[in-house]
Protein backbone atom coordinates (compact mmCIF):
# COMPACT_ATOMS: atom_id res chain seq x y z
CA UNK A 1 0.00 0.00 0.00
CA UNK A 2 1.48 3.31 -1.07
CA UNK A 3 -0.22 6.11 0.82
CA UNK A 4 0.82 9.43 2.33
CA UNK A 5 -0.75 10.85 5.48
CA UNK A 6 -0.55 14.65 5.37
CA UNK A 7 -2.22 16.91 7.89
CA UNK A 8 -2.42 20.37 9.42
CA UNK A 9 -3.05 20.68 13.14
CA UNK A 10 -2.70 23.25 15.87
CA UNK A 11 -1.76 22.78 19.50
CA UNK A 12 -1.91 25.32 22.29
CA UNK A 13 -4.95 26.76 24.01
CA UNK A 14 -8.09 25.27 22.55
CA UNK A 15 -11.71 24.77 23.48
CA UNK A 16 -12.10 21.37 25.14
CA UNK A 17 -15.14 20.25 27.11
CA UNK A 18 -16.61 23.74 26.86
CA UNK A 19 -13.62 25.58 28.30
CA UNK A 20 -10.31 26.90 27.07
CA UNK A 21 -7.39 24.67 28.01
CA UNK A 22 -3.88 23.91 26.74
CA UNK A 23 -3.39 20.84 24.55
CA UNK A 24 0.05 19.47 23.62
CA UNK A 25 -1.21 17.66 20.51
CA UNK A 26 -3.79 19.20 18.21
CA UNK A 27 -7.03 17.33 17.56
CA UNK A 28 -6.23 16.70 13.90
CA UNK A 29 -2.72 15.47 14.77
CA UNK A 30 -4.27 13.10 17.31
CA UNK A 31 -6.43 11.52 14.60
CA UNK A 32 -3.53 11.53 12.11
CA UNK A 33 -1.36 9.59 14.57
CA UNK A 34 -4.07 6.93 14.85
CA UNK A 35 -4.20 6.67 11.04
CA UNK A 36 -0.40 6.40 10.87
CA UNK A 37 -0.40 3.51 13.35
CA UNK A 38 -3.20 1.64 11.59
CA UNK A 39 -1.66 2.09 8.11
CA UNK A 40 1.90 1.64 9.40
CA UNK A 41 3.13 4.82 7.69
CA UNK A 42 4.80 8.00 8.89
CA UNK A 43 2.71 11.11 8.39
CA UNK A 44 3.85 14.58 7.39
CA UNK A 45 2.58 17.80 8.90
CA UNK A 46 1.78 20.98 6.99
CA UNK A 47 3.59 23.65 9.01
CA UNK A 48 3.14 27.40 8.44
CA UNK A 49 6.35 29.44 8.37
CA UNK A 50 4.67 31.90 10.74
CA UNK A 51 3.27 29.63 13.45
CA UNK A 52 -0.13 30.36 14.93
CA UNK A 53 -0.24 31.81 18.46
CA UNK A 54 -0.75 29.50 21.44
CA UNK A 55 -3.79 31.55 22.41
CA UNK A 56 -7.04 30.18 20.93
CA UNK A 57 -8.71 33.57 20.51
CA UNK A 58 -5.65 35.16 18.86
CA UNK A 59 -5.49 32.22 16.45
CA UNK A 60 -9.21 32.55 15.74
CA UNK A 61 -8.81 36.24 14.81
CA UNK A 62 -5.77 35.57 12.61
CA UNK A 63 -7.43 32.61 10.87
CA UNK A 64 -10.54 34.68 10.21
CA UNK A 65 -8.47 37.46 8.64
CA UNK A 66 -6.58 34.95 6.49
CA UNK A 67 -9.90 33.47 5.37
CA UNK A 68 -11.57 36.82 4.66
CA UNK A 69 -8.53 38.06 2.72
CA UNK A 70 -8.06 34.69 0.98
CA UNK A 71 -4.41 34.78 2.06
CA UNK A 72 -1.98 32.13 0.95
CA UNK A 73 -0.15 31.18 4.10
CA UNK A 74 3.52 30.42 3.51
CA UNK A 75 4.31 26.86 4.54
CA UNK A 76 7.48 24.87 5.10
CA UNK A 77 8.25 22.22 2.48
CA UNK A 78 6.06 19.15 2.92
CA UNK A 79 8.20 16.07 2.51
CA UNK A 80 6.31 13.18 0.97
CA UNK A 81 6.80 10.84 -1.95
CA UNK A 82 4.90 12.59 -4.72
CA UNK A 83 4.65 9.29 -6.62
CA UNK A 84 2.27 7.95 -3.96
CA UNK A 85 -1.15 7.41 -5.44
CA UNK A 86 -3.28 8.03 -2.35
CA UNK A 87 -3.22 10.94 0.09
CA UNK A 88 -4.99 10.88 3.44
CA UNK A 89 -5.39 14.61 4.08
CA UNK A 90 -6.41 15.92 7.51
CA UNK A 91 -7.30 19.37 8.76
CA UNK A 92 -9.56 21.18 11.22
CA UNK A 93 -12.63 23.03 9.99
CA UNK A 94 -11.82 26.73 10.33
CA UNK A 95 -14.44 29.23 9.23
CA UNK A 96 -16.47 26.59 7.41
CA UNK A 97 -13.61 25.18 5.34
CA UNK A 98 -9.99 24.08 5.53
CA UNK A 99 -7.33 26.41 6.97
CA UNK A 100 -5.50 28.62 4.51
CA UNK A 101 -2.28 26.65 5.15
CA UNK A 102 -3.96 23.57 3.67
CA UNK A 103 -5.13 25.59 0.68
CA UNK A 104 -1.52 26.74 0.23
CA UNK A 105 -0.37 23.11 0.27
CA UNK A 106 -2.93 22.17 -2.37
CA UNK A 107 -1.83 25.08 -4.59
CA UNK A 108 1.88 24.33 -4.16
CA UNK A 109 1.88 20.58 -4.82
CA UNK A 110 0.49 18.89 -7.92
CA UNK A 111 -1.80 16.09 -6.75
CA UNK A 112 -3.11 15.28 -10.23
CA UNK A 113 -4.21 11.67 -10.58
CA UNK A 114 -4.17 11.05 -6.85
CA UNK A 115 -7.00 9.83 -4.67
CA UNK A 116 -7.48 12.19 -1.71
CA UNK A 117 -9.14 10.77 1.39
CA UNK A 118 -9.98 13.75 3.62
CA UNK A 119 -10.59 13.75 7.34
CA UNK A 120 -11.63 16.77 9.35
CA UNK A 121 -11.88 17.69 13.00
CA UNK A 122 -14.72 20.03 13.85
CA UNK A 123 -17.10 21.11 16.59
CA UNK A 124 -20.38 20.54 14.79
CA UNK A 125 -19.94 21.78 11.23
CA UNK A 126 -18.30 18.61 9.89
CA UNK A 127 -16.67 19.32 6.49
CA UNK A 128 -18.54 22.59 5.89
CA UNK A 129 -17.61 23.63 2.35
CA UNK A 130 -14.11 22.15 2.53
CA UNK A 131 -14.91 19.22 0.21
CA UNK A 132 -16.07 21.62 -2.51
CA UNK A 133 -12.97 23.75 -1.93
CA UNK A 134 -10.78 20.64 -2.07
CA UNK A 135 -12.27 19.67 -5.44
CA UNK A 136 -11.63 23.19 -6.77
CA UNK A 137 -8.03 23.30 -5.50
CA UNK A 138 -7.18 19.77 -6.69
CA UNK A 139 -9.37 19.47 -9.80
CA UNK A 140 -7.38 16.65 -11.36
CA UNK A 141 -7.54 14.54 -8.21
CA UNK A 142 -10.31 12.27 -7.06
CA UNK A 143 -11.78 13.33 -3.69
CA UNK A 144 -12.89 10.16 -1.98
CA UNK A 145 -15.06 9.35 1.03
CA UNK A 146 -14.08 11.41 4.06
CA UNK A 147 -14.22 11.14 7.83
CA UNK A 148 -15.51 13.94 10.08
CA UNK A 149 -14.45 13.67 13.75
CA UNK A 150 -15.65 16.02 16.46
CA UNK A 151 -12.50 17.62 17.86
CA UNK A 152 -13.45 16.99 21.47
CA UNK A 153 -13.70 13.29 20.61
CA UNK A 154 -10.42 13.02 18.70
CA UNK A 155 -8.74 11.23 21.59
CA UNK A 156 -11.26 8.40 21.37
CA UNK A 157 -11.70 8.26 17.58
CA UNK A 158 -9.85 4.99 16.99
CA UNK A 159 -12.97 2.90 16.21
CA UNK A 160 -14.28 5.50 13.76
CA UNK A 161 -10.87 5.65 12.08
CA UNK A 162 -10.63 1.84 11.85
CA UNK A 163 -14.13 1.62 10.36
CA UNK A 164 -13.43 4.41 7.85
CA UNK A 165 -10.08 3.02 6.72
CA UNK A 166 -11.56 -0.48 6.50
CA UNK A 167 -14.10 0.75 3.95
CA UNK A 168 -11.54 2.47 1.73
CA UNK A 169 -9.67 1.06 -1.23
CA UNK A 170 -6.33 2.70 -0.51
CA UNK A 171 -3.97 2.09 -3.40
Amino acid sequence: MVVAVIYFSRYGKNIQAGRCQYINVGNTAMVAKKIEIILDVKGTEIVPINQYPDDYFETKVRAQQEFLNNERVKIKPVNFDETEHSIVLGFPNWWGTMPQAVKSFLMKYDLAGKNIYPFVTHEGSQFGQSLDDLKKLAPRSQVMSGLPIRGTRAYKSENAVINWLGNLDLK
